[in-house]
């Protein structure tokens, strides 16, 4: 639904486990949030609680689904025998799949190719779309619940498990207008909702001059340490974008 840092498949559960296998977490949810207007009416493209995407494409701003789309993940020492996803990564590149083309001819060739971003310990990728209206809700966060906006949406997300590089996640959004209608004055962001351990104490910033959003601790002591709070010295948690790009 173009949520991520979110688990749910229980009520009201983060999803952002920090550090992975204890327990606590640094993020509840967080999503893409497109806002536009076509023929001056405003439309938008939400995801923050739930989401408004679904898998599948869009054509000429109609939805269109089958078995293809769906969410692929590769990680280091698969092989096309043992991850169904390694075999079928072809299907996903047209659009816009990221894959090592060991033999340069252009083509995914899963017997000869690397699917995923290159020295990734991990990479997941997924085609989304707004097209269809029943996916669009007035209770799905923060506003939704308009007319469809018609975009297209290719999301890669990976990981390294490289010194200085494995405490960080990488995620690249491709967003294509599948519509007929241009879309003016449009705006994307990254709706975030933190929950550092104890949601009671937590504060929110930001830098603008790293377009950086953070969360940190009101304190130097989170909770008590017990379930999800993190005790003393707790973390901080950010998002920044590395590099945002237009084209016609």
């Amino acid at each position: 639904r173009g949520i991520f840092n979110q688990d749910i498949r229980t009520t009201n559960t983060p999803g952002f486990e920090w550090p992975y296998g204890t327990g606590k977490f640094a993020v509840f949810s967080t999503g893409l949030t497109i806002a536009g207007y076509v023929n001056n009416s405003l439309r938008m493209a939400v995801a923050s609680y739930t989401g408004e995407y679904l898998l599948g494409r869009c054509i000429n701003g109609v939805f269109f689904n089958d078995s293809t789309f769906k969410l692929y993940r590769v990680s280091r020492g698969d092989n096309q025998n043992n991850n169904p996803d390694w075999a079928r990564w072809g299907l996903m590149v047209p659009f816009g799949a990221p894959f090592k083309d060991i033999n340069n001819n252009g083509t995914y060739e899963p017997s000869i190719d690397l699917p995923g971003v290159n020295d990734a310990s991990q990479t997941i990728f997924v085609c989304l779309t707004d097209a269809n209206p029943s996916s669009h809700s007035i209770s799905e966060g923060f506003s939704g619940g308009t007319l469809p906006l018609g975009a297209e949406v290719h999301l890669t997300a990976w990981a390294y498990d490289n010194p200085g590089y494995e405490k960080m996640q990488f995620l690249k959004w491709e967003i294509i207008n599948k519509s007929t209608t241009a879309w003016d004055s449009t705006i994307f962001t990254i709706v975030n909702d933190p929950d550092l351990g104890d949601a009671a104490d937590d504060y929110i910033g930001c830098d603008t001059s790293r377009n950086l959003g953070y969360c940190y601790n009101g304190d130097n002591l989170d909770g008590d340490g017990s379930a999800r709070t993190y005790g003393a010295n707790p973390p901080a948690v950010g998002l920044t974008f590395l590099n945002c790009s237009n084209s016609d």
